[in-house]
């Protein structure tokens, strides 16, 4: 089933935050996923790619732990495919409150710009 499978690709997954930063500057994280595993089969056998589904979901999670929430992605545009592996670094500013834009580069190009919806999380 497909929850199941996206639990052991983020199990399989090995994500490294990097140092603690403030909102605007970037943070890099490890994509360590192994070839072998069974999303690769659909996604793409020959020549695997991280699913940008996935890819979303990470952000989504990285974001929750700088204390945002994703309600909505405004906008999103995929620039360029993420191999298992590839490092990533991770840059967003807040252009006005609830609205995150954000850029996903690896190697100093872009990978991934969008714009995100999101409320901030309190802490207690």
């Amino acid at each position: 089933d497909v929850l199941t499978l996206w639990s052991q690709l983020s199990a399989a997954a090995e994500v490294n935050p990097g140092a603690t930063a403030c909102r605007s500057e970037a943070k890099v994280f490890s994509v360590s996923i192994p070839r072998t595993h069974p999303v690769f089969a659909e996604h793409f056998p020959a020549a695997p790619l991280v699913p940008g589904a996935l890819l979303l979901t990470w952000l989504e999670q990285w974001l929750l732990q700088e204390n945002f929430k994703v309600t909505a992605i405004k906008s999103c545009k995929f620039l360029q495919p993420v191999l298992p592996g590839e490092q990533l670094s991770i840059s967003y500013s807040q252009s006005k409150p609830g609205l995150l834009s954000l850029k996903l580069l690896k190697a100093g190009q872009l990978v991934l710009e969008g714009q995100l919806k999101v409320v901030a999380c309190h802490v207690e």
